[in-house]
């Protein structure tokens, strides 16, 4: 199966963007592996979404950005799963990410 999965994140800390995380390839459990085979198919079509989430003390702090793009057929019903998978993951990713970006902060000294 194709590299059908694109993970980006990004952290930005009082307007400092670093380094993007990007990871590409498979993360499904093997007992997925039928349903994203049937979704993915062709792999002709990318859909993407994207999560932000914040967290400022009277402006200065960070914000973690998360981007999902997956390659999936071409067809309404396969297109319109992967936007929906996309968008979920896209703030699961956030959400777990917000977590190291609050502990970054604190520990760093930039909000209480």
């Amino acid at each position: 199966m194709t590299n059908w999965m694109r993970v980006e994140r990004n952290l930005i800390i009082n307007g400092r963007k670093e380094e993007p995380e990007v990871y590409e390839g498979e993360i499904m459990s093997q007992e997925a592996v039928p349903q994203v085979a049937s979704l993915v198919g062709d792999a002709n079509a990318n859909v993407t979404a994207s999560s932000s989430l914040s967290f400022k003390d009277f402006g200065n702090g960070g914000e973690v950005f998360v981007s999902i793009s997956l390659k999936c057929n071409q067809d309404e019903n396969s297109i319109n799963w992967a936007q929906y998978l996309a968008k979920n993951l896209a703030f699961s990713y956030a959400e777990q990410n917000f977590v190291e970006l609050k502990e970054r902060l604190l520990k760093l000294g930039i909000v209480k």
